[in-house]
């Protein structure tokens, strides 16, 4: 023990070697960073927009059964509707949104449209904000193609926030 410096941390000594190691030290992090370099040009394959799947887990396998089967979309955009003072389910509020969405339908990429109407947990609690589903025929990836379609479809209404 006669090698450890009576008050001197583990951390101090750390410090110490490094300072005196520093050019091995950086030579190090760069080997370390060149090593990395091919690893890092295949994330790209891997990153998807929700993240990366494994293909054989059953949540992948179940997703793409819902698509080929029953024809469940892989991309959807959620458009919400808001009023301080309407709310949803009454004919005011209803009808500012049928205005809103009208064109949406026939942006490109839409595939269909589940509205707030038909399915009440689209609708808050204080049923002042709700929100439809449109449906996108695109890859989760490439969704953000159809937001600029979407965006020109929406119409502004002076009785609703919409977005």
């Amino acid at each position: 023990m006669s090698h450890l410096t009576p008050g001197v941390s583990t951390f101090e000594r750390l410090g110490r070697w490094a300072a005196r190691r520093r050019w091995w030290i950086v030579a190090a992090w760069i080997g370390l960073l060149l090593a990395a370099v091919p690893f890092a040009a295949r994330t790209s394959d891997v990153l998807r927009s929700g993240g990366f799947i494994r293909q054989d887990l059953e949540s992948a396998r179940a997703k793409q059964l819902l698509h080929d089967e029953i024809g469940v979309p892989e991309a959807a955009v959620a458009v919400v509707f808001h009023s301080p003072t309407l709310r949803a389910g009454e004919p005011a509020f209803e009808a500012a949104a049928l205005r809103a969405i009208a064109g949406v339908a026939d942006a490109p990429y839409v595939i269909g449209i589940v509205s707030h109407a038909l399915a009440t947990r689209q609708v808050s609690a204080d049923r002042h904000t709700a929100y439809d589903i449109v449906t996108l025929d695109l890859p989760a990836d490439d969704s953000p193609l159809a937001m600029p379609g979407l965006r020109a479809a929406l119409v502004d209404v002076p009785e609703l926030e919409v977005g």
